[in-house]
């Protein structure tokens, strides 16, 4: 048995991928693979699966803390694994395939069934998958050491573990310019991006947890205020903060079309800085990807939960067996430049994707989806929107920037964030 301040715990094999760590009123369900920044591998998504059931069955579980052991909170898929079957080895494919299936009915699961408040700690790398699993639950909270990342089109994959939900959704086209550059987000951008919900010193997580453990009801809104306890305060001093201003108006206006080829001609019209660096890192993409990429984000645009996670398995057995997923896993592992098949943008056309790249994908359920939603349930848990700040301002008659912003500070109890975000969203109304 292990022990930690809050008593005692119950027993578990440090060889699982991931593991559950009980605690008096609540559990930890720790990605425990730190030596591969906690990947996601086949062995992964079925003590994923197992450890999500057990908690949200367990009766003094009140709420689950998400967390990865080491410097990751989860860096996607494993792509040793995945190199396996891109060499052929015909007996781990259907242990991969069964991976895969219990992967998606755990993200399923995680997003639309368990009752149980999760509070995500993105205490580190959280790209691809890990993203996915930090957007499904209630409360996702950055620290110094997160950041974030959709690196897959530069290994020739798209974006999943239901980001295909989660990406279209994001303001101003933050989630198109994520899933096509592969840029990285870090520390506070995360919450100004709408993919945190606090911003916190990692050394106040262990205060946090014992206060959480001490709270007599235990509410989306007791669990909301004590992380507000715990997070940085309004006027805190961002290590990073570049989400505002003329790079978010420069994405607004680039990524906004419903084409890369589109995309990039605006870039190139733009001609600043920031504009160069989006178009160096697409170039360098592939083509293919980038392509799949966009038709993904636009289809989950109007889809719910449950038929973006039914297409992203789909997709899942299909893509990973094109040319470019081949060729970009390998390039990576082997460190060398991929060479992507077709090369070029102009070389790929909406019929190509749709005929040869996603011809065997099936959008039919593929499980019991009786849970559903278009719009996340907590979403009021995020930064205020440029929609919510008209909103407010038609509703309550807010004539100065100053009430304006003092509203949207009251009624998000001080939180970090808030103060930065709302007055950067008037400032760029008014020009």
């Amino acid at each position: 048995m292990a022990k930690t301040e809050a008593g005692k715990v119950r027993a578990y094999s440090k060889e699982r991928a991931v593991i559950t760590v009980k605690y008096p009123g609540y559990s930890h369900i720790v990605f425990n693979r730190p030596h591969q920044l906690n990947t996601i591998s086949v062995q992964f998504s079925h003590d994923l699966f197992d450890n999500l059931k057990g908690c949200e069955k367990d009766e003094d579980t009140k709420f689950i803390i998400l967390r990865g052991e080491g410097r990751a909170f989860c860096a996607g898929g494993d792509i040793k694994d995945l190199v396996r079957v891109v060499n052929g080895d015909v007996e781990y494919k259907t242990a991969l395939d069964r991976g895969v299936f219990v992967f998606h009915e755990a993200i399923y699961y995680m997003g639309c069934v368990m009752r149980t408040p999760i509070i995500s700690l993105m205490d580190g790398i959280t790209f691809g998958g890990g993203i996915g699993f930090s957007q499904l639950s209630v409360f996702k909270i950055a620290t110094e050491n997160t950041k974030f990342a959709f690196p897959e089109a530069a290994i020739g994959h798209f974006c999943d573990a239901s980001s295909s939900f989660t990406i279209p959704r994001m303001e101003g086209h933050l989630g198109t310019y994520l899933g096509l550059t592969g840029h990285q987000f870090k520390a506070e951008d995360t919450i100004f991006a709408g993919l945190a919900t606090h911003f916190m010193n990692s050394s106040n997580i262990t205060a946090l947890e014992k206060k959480l453990a001490e709270l007599k009801s235990i509410t989306l809104d007791t669990i909301y205020s004590t992380i507000n306890e715990f997070s940085v305060g309004q006027d805190h001093v961002p290590s990073h903060y570049e989400l505002f201003g003329e790079k978010l108006e420069i994405i607004e206006s680039c990524f906004q079309f419903n084409s890369v080829e589109l995309i990039v001609e605006a870039l190139e019209r733009n001609g600043t800085q920031f504009a160069k660096s989006c178009l160096k890192s697409i170039a360098g993409n592939s083509p293919s990807s980038l392509k799949v990429n966009m038709d993904t984000i636009r289809r989950g645009a109007t889809k719910s939960m449950s038929e973006c996670i039914s297409y992203e398995y789909r997709a899942w057995r299909t893509l990973p067996l094109s040319h470019d997923y081949k060729e970009g896993v390998q390039s990576l592992l082997a460190k060398k430049k991929p060479q992507w098949a077709p090369s070029k943008l102009e070389e790929i056309s909406d019929e190509y994707v749709k005929s040869i790249l996603l011809a065997k994908v099936k959008v039919n359920p593929y499980m019991d989806l009786s849970f559903d939603y278009n719009t996340s349930p907590h979403k009021k848990y995020n930064l205020p929107t440029r929609e919510d700040v008209l909103s407010v301002t038609a509703r309550h008659n807010l004539l100065t920037h100053t009430d304006i912003i003092a509203h949207f500070i009251k009624d998000n109890q001080g939180r970090f964030g808030v103060k930065q975000k709302v007055n950067d969203i008037l400032v760029r109304m008014d020009r």
